[in-house]
């Protein structure tokens, strides 16, 4: 058995999807439900990540996470040049992750200064 404070993080997660994407305008038009973790990295470019009461946008090296099955749309202006390597996870200990932020479970932005991601692409 293992206590909140000696929790088991080893679990690694099954990678879905991952790549770099260009985003379709006309799907950023319809909110959606993943069906697992999504990370964003923008890699250039800005995108606003909208739910039923939240907004955020994520911009050149930011990271956005999206919890699974978190009603959300993903904004673009068509006219902007964006990428974004994207990955869809599915990670046994995503649900005790987000507990540690503001509930419910919500999209949460890491901006690029707080964070070494972009040394990994």
């Amino acid at each position: 058995q293992t206590s909140e404070t000696s929790r088991d993080w080893s679990c690694l997660p099954r990678v879905k999807i991952i790549g770099r994407m260009m985003f379709d305008p006309v799907w950023s038009s319809y909110f959606h439900h993943p069906n697992g973790l999504e990370i964003l990295h923008v890699l250039h470019g800005r995108i606003t990540i909208y739910t039923e009461n939240t907004k955020l946008t994520a911009q050149n090296g930011d990271l956005a996470l999206i919890p699974s099955k978190v009603h959300h749309r993903d904004d673009i202006n068509p006219c902007d040049d964006i990428e974004v390597f994207f990955c869809s996870i599915d990670w046994e200990h995503e649900r005790d992750f987000f507990k540690s932020f503001p509930s419910p479970p919500r999209p949460i932005l890491i901006p690029s200064r707080e964070h070494n991601f972009h040394h990994l692409l």
